[in-house]
């Protein structure tokens, strides 16, 4: 009985080598390979709006995937930052997993992503 469990399993194991078929994944080894599951995150440095503070997002998409080095594919530093008319903010924030932005006028002018007190 032993003998033919054995037997079973090889041959089960041969024909799906045969037939070029993958055993982890079921697929045929000429198949791509699946893309990994779309991930979206955003972080913000500065925890939401704050025009006094100059912050710092990161957005990524993909992160499953990684470089050599291990970090994430697809991820992107967003800064404040003030714009080209005078005392003009824009300020970026995490809206869920989503960038967003807002345009705001400081009182007493703008620099390096923000307001000046």
């Amino acid at each position: 009985m032993r003998k033919e469990i054995l037997l079973l399993i090889f041959l089960v194991l041969a024909v799906t080598l045969l037939v070029g078929c993958n055993p982890n994944t079921g697929k045929q080894n000429n198949q791509p390979q699946d893309l990994p599951e779309k991930n979206k995150t955003c972080e913000d440095k500065e925890n939401g709006i704050d025009y006094y503070v100059s912050g710092e997002l990161t957005v990524c998409d993909f992160v499953t995937l990684e470089e050599p080095d291990g970090s994430p594919v697809g991820c992107a530093l967003n800064n404040d930052l003030c714009g080209s008319e005078p005392n003009v903010l824009f300020e970026k924030y995490c809206d869920g997993d989503e960038l967003k932005f807002e345009k705001y006028t400081c009182p007493n002018g703008c620099t390096e992503g923000a307001c000046i007190r």
